[in-house]
């Protein structure tokens, strides 16, 4: 559950880094020129030359003007000598030969190389804040680099671990039901196996109040869209997750510090784990005293309290 949750995959800066590389990666390598985009990339090409001479134009005559009188007369030597929108004319054949140039297979290769180069600079300068340390810690106590090979690992042994508890739960319920015939059946009338049947008693309710009684998930199964048309998938993603036993929620219950959750909790925690163990307290004592109490309320306990 905290390999799959979402802090490690939607919610990831990291692994947002990852997609976006991925995607901008195979963007690049599929850039080509061809009868289809030649006409609107030089368009585009003109459209960015035209910016530039005029941003230059713009930037020498500031320039020009903040060095007096010197710069005044280079700015009337420039409108003398130099005409830009002759310049600006041969701008188709400065987009042609720009694309004459993207055109060469190394050229466009070398383009490629330093665009990728620029992109991973850029993630790896790209910071995120998720604590990866339980994560670090998970992945190194199963002998794992990669989060996904762990998650496969892990439901492996999780479903070993299942076949193995279904054999165990089977032993439990067959001794229980072998026990209660027992008793039911007069089988059972020395001390020592009423105390060993109590014994058992006491496994079963230790394990009750111990063991999950609760698991509360809440899971993004698959999330799907498309990015520069390229396909994004995120699947399994744990927003939120408890495993909680009888003793977790009253705890809980009593932490959140209103009366009504603390009523509540001395109800579950009174009738799960005080009056059981009462329950089975004075059952041993009764046993080995070899006589029935008298205490109308130990009586109760030990004979109606189930």
């Amino acid at each position: 559950m905290e390999l799959s949750h979402i802090r490690y995959g939607l919610f990831s800066v990291d692994e947002w880094k990852e997609v976006i590389a991925d995607v901008a990666s195979k963007k690049i390598q599929e850039l080509e020129i061809d009868d289809s985009n030649r006409a609107k990339l030089k368009s585009d090409i003109e459209n960015v030359l035209h910016q530039v001479i005029d941003e230059v134009q713009n930037i020498v005559r500031e320039k020009n003007d903040q060095s007096g009188f010197k710069g005044l007369v280079k700015n009337v030597f420039i409108d003398l000598f130099v005409d830009i929108d002759d310049i600006k004319s041969g701008i188709p054949s400065y987009a042609d030969k720009i694309i004459e140039y993207l055109e060469q297979p190394e050229n466009r290769e070398e383009i490629k190389e330093y665009l990728l180069g620029k992109f991973k600079q850029f993630a790896d300068e790209t910071m995120g804040y998720t604590d990866y340390s339980q994560l670090a810690s998970i992945l190194k106590k199963y002998d794992h680099s990669e989060k996904e090979a762990c998650i496969n690992q892990i439901s492996q042994l999780e479903k070993d671990l299942s076949a193995k508890r279904y054999i165990s739960l089977m032993f439990i319920l067959t001794s229980g039901i072998s026990f209660f015939i027992l008793m039911i059946g007069g089988f059972i009338n020395s001390k020592w196996e009423y105390l060993i049947c109590i014994l058992a008693s006491l496994f079963l309710l230790v394990s009750g109040i111990a063991l999950p009684m609760i698991d509360i998930e809440a899971e993004i199964t698959s999330f799907s869209f498309q990015l520069a048309g390229e396909p994004v998938d995120f699947n399994n993603q744990i927003v939120f997750f408890q495993s909680k036993s009888i003793l977790d929620v009253v705890w809980i219950l009593l932490s959140r510090g209103e009366l009504a959750l603390i009523i509540v909790a001395l109800l579950i925690f009174s009738f799960s784990v005080v009056i059981p163990l009462l329950k089975l307290f004075f059952s041993v004592r009764a046993i080995l005293n070899s006589k029935l109490p008298q205490n109308k309320v130990i009586k109760f306990l030990i004979f109606q309290s189930s």
